[in-house]
């Protein structure tokens, strides 16, 4: 669960993820927004997102298209 701001709205919600591992150790993940589980002001949230992390690089670059309701 993410709790925080998004856009200036206050809330939480859930995001479900799949991803995969390659020979290299880089995970490829793309998320969903759990239907229904904003909260706050940010009921009604939809979107996706992706990320690829190679092992031992920080920080990891998020990309979250989303709709708020």
């Amino acid at each position: 669960m993410f709790t925080g701001r998004l856009d200036g709205r206050e809330g939480a919600f859930a995001v479900e993820e799949r991803g995969s591992f390659d020979e290299e150790s880089t995970v490829h993940c793309a998320f969903e927004v759990v239907a229904g589980s904003g909260t706050g002001e940010l009921t009604g949230l939809r979107g996706t997102g992706r990320f690829t992390a190679r092992h031992g690089e920080t920080p990891v670059a998020y990309t979250f298209d989303y709709e708020l309701g």
